[in-house]
C-alpha cells in the first residue's frame, strides 16, 4: 500500500460517509488499453474512465484510477493506494485483477472507501475466451454465472452449445460478427450486449451482460469476454422471433436441423427431434471436414450469403475426432435471411449409422451414450 502524494486543494469530499460501488474496468485487449464495463449495477458499453462514479467522484482519485488499475493487471496482484480529501480522511482504491482461462487480465475491479471500512464483496466477474473457431474456455466464475453443467468447465464448449443455454440473446448477429470469415466482410473489433437464462426454475431469470473484444488475426485471433450479472437494472431484451420458431420446429426422427450464420460458417443452432437422439451429443463438437466437403461448404456459404442461390444439397462427410471414421451426411440449405446478417437453415440427415459414443473419449458423449442405453423402466 503505498501513499499518493496530492497537491494543498484537495478533494471535496462526495458525502459525509461516501458508499462508493465496485467499479469493473476490462483489459481485454492490454493493461493500458481500458475501459470501464461495469459501474456498481449499471452496466457500460466501453466508457471512457473518466465517466466512472469513481472519477466523478474525486479529482485526485480519477488521476490515480488508470495508472493503478494499469498495475494491477500488468502484475497480475491485487494493489491499493491512499488519497486524501478535503476532510483529511483517508480513502483507499483498491484494485483486484480477474484472470482469464488463459491467464490473461481480463478485467480490474476498482473499490474506493474509507481506511477503516471493510472490504465488500466482489461481484462476480466471469472471463471467456474463444478461439477463431468458436471453442469457449472459461473461468470458474464465468461457469457459476452460465450455470454450466457441474464439473463442465466451459473448455472447448462450442457455440451452439454455449447459445442454446439461454433464452434470449438480442444481438446475437453482432456477436457473432467477430468471428466473420474475411472474403465475406470485415470482422468486428468490439461487441458488449445481455443476454437472459434460467437458472434452477423457470422464474429464476437472471440478465447477463457481456463485454467482448477480440485480439490478433488469422488463426491467432482470439475473443475474450467479460461476464456479469447485472439482474433487476434493466429490462430483458426481446426474444428473436426466427429463433423462437426454428426451436419450436418439429423434426423428422433421424434428423438434425441447423441454424448456419453465413458470414461465419458457424452452426449457432443445433436441433434434435429429442434430447436422446444420438445426434444431439454433435452439438457438444466442431466438426471436422474432409477436403472435398470444406471445400463445398464454403462455396455453399459463399453463394447463399451473396444472393447467388436460395437453396443448395450437397454429400458431406464429417468427423468430430480424427481417430473417428468419416460419416457421411446429406445437407439441404435453405436461406431464411438475407440483408446485412445472412442466415440458412439445413436439414441433417446421416448416411451411414452413427456410433455411441460419437466420439470416443468424450465424457459428455459417452454420458448420452449410457443414458440411451439404459433400461426403460
Amino acid at each position: 500500500m503505498e501513499p499518493v502524494t496530492t497537491h494543498s486543494n484537495h478533494d471535496e469530499p462526495a458525502a459525509a460517509s461516501p458508499i462508493w460501488p465496485w467499479v469493473v474496468i476490462e483489459t481485454l485487449t492490454s493493461p493500458d488499453e481500458t475501459t470501464v464495463v461495469l459501474d456498481g449495477a449499471s452496466p457500460r458499453a466501453f466508457s471512457r474512465l473518466n465517466r466512472t462514479s469513481v472519477a466523478r467522484a474525486s479529482a485526485t482519485a480519477a488521476r490515480m484510477l488508470g495508472p493503478l488499475v494499469a498495475e494491477c493487471a500488468s502484475m497480475s496482484k491485487p494493489r491499493d493506494k491512499y488519497f486524501p480529501l478535503r476532510d483529511d480522511q483517508l480513502r483507499r482504491m483498491m484494485t483486484i485483477p480477474v484472470l482469464g482461462p488463459s491467464g490473461h487480465v481480463h478485467a480490474v475491479a476498482v473499490w474506493v472507501g474509507g481506511v477503516e471500512e471493510p472490504l465488500p464483496r466482489t461481484p462476480i466477474i466471469g472471463a471467456i475466451e474463444w478461439s477463431v473457431k468458436g471453442l469457449a474456455v472459461a473461468n470458474p466464475a464465468a461457469q457459476y454465472l452460465f450455470r454450466a453443467p457441474q464439473g463442465d468447465l466451459l473448455t472447448g464448449h462450442t457455440i451452439p452449445e454455449m447459445l442454446a443455454a439461454f433464452d434470449i440473446w438480442p444481438d446475437r448477429p453482432g456477436f457473432l460478427s467477430l468471428f466473420n470469415l474475411e472474403n465475406l466482410d470485415v470482422a468486428a473489433d468490439q461487441w458488449s450486449g445481455t443476454a437472459t437464462l434460467h437458472y434452477d426454475n423457470p422464474t429464476d431469470t437472471h440478465e447477463l451482460f457481456i463485454a467482448a473484444r477480440a485480439v490478433g488475426t488469422g488463426p491467432n485471433r482470439v475473443v475474450r469476454a467479460v461476464v456479469t450479472d447485472i439482474t433487476g437494472t434493466q429490462n430483458p431484451g426481446h426474444a428473436d422471433l426466427t429463433l423462437v420458431a426454428v426451436r419450436a420446429m418439429p423434426i423428422t426422427p433421424g434428423h438434425a436441423v441447423a441454424l448456419a450464420d453465413l458470414k461465419t460458417g458457424f452452426i449457432h443452432e443445433w436441433l434434435t427431434s429429442s434430447p436422446s437422439s444420438p445426434l444431439a451429443a454433435w452439438r457438444h463438437h466442431n466438426p471436422e471436414f474432409d477436403d472435398n466437403s470444406k471445400l463445398d461448404v464454403v462455396q455453399t456459404c459463399f453463394a447463399l450469403a451473396t444472393g447467388v442461390r436460395d437453396t443448395a444439397t450437397h454429400e458431406v462427410r464429417v468427423r468430430f475426432d480424427p481417430a473417428d471414421d468419416w460419416i457421411p451426411l446429406l445437407a439441404k440449405w435453405t436461406l431464411i435471411g438475407g440483408g446485412d446478417r445472412p442466415q440458412a437453415l439445413i436439414d441433417v440427415t446421416p448416411l451411414a449409422p452413427i456410433s455411441a459414443p460419437m466420439v470416443t473419449g468424450c465424457r459428455m458423449c459417452q454420458d448420452m451414450a449410457n443414458r440411451n442405453n439404459a433400461p426403460h423402466q
